[in-house]
């Protein structure tokens, strides 16, 4: 009787551990990788009122756990052209209502920005806003959307 007893508790702990195993929420992080789907590895959008054409084209991973890199192409024309003013570029997330710290820019070339220290702090919805500004006046504005 008494082996049975310790059987059945043995059985009852077996049963509980099996349907009690799930995946662990520490191992549901995304991979280091690029989401696919709408994060491409290049976007295209155009300024309403300077016609200037800006292309992102990533040189990291786009997601919340590696510093982000990525290339701003401005193009008039199908040709590379300088924007009017050094573009202002700032990380936004609608849901949450604030951003992230400060990326870096520097112009590389004709058109051709660098934007580093992108840093998407956690997953969501993200907006990488470009303004071109003159003073306090947003002269123009465009956003990416990436859902990380």
């Amino acid at each position: 009787m008494k082996a049975k007893s310790i059987a059945l508790i043995f059985l009852l702990l077996f049963l509980f551990t099996l349907i009690s195993c799930g995946k662990s929420p520490l191992l549901m992080k995304k991979p280091a990788e690029e989401i696919q789907g709408q994060n491409a590895l290049e976007s295209e959008r155009k300024f309403s009122t300077s016609a200037h054409q800006l292309s992102i084209t990533w040189l990291s991973p786009i997601n919340s756990t590696d510093v982000g890199h990525f290339l701003l192409i401005s193009k008039k024309d199908k040709i590379a052209s300088d924007l009017p003013v050094i573009p202002t570029v700032f990380l936004w997330m609608p849901s949450m209502g604030h951003g992230s710290s400060p990326v870096t820019i520097k112009k590389l070339g004709v058109g051709v920005y660098d934007i580093s220290d992108v840093y998407f702090i956690m997953d969501g919805d993200w907006h990488i806003k470009i303004q071109l500004r003159m003073g306090s006046q947003i002269l123009d504005e465009l956003y990416f959307s990436y859902n990380l």
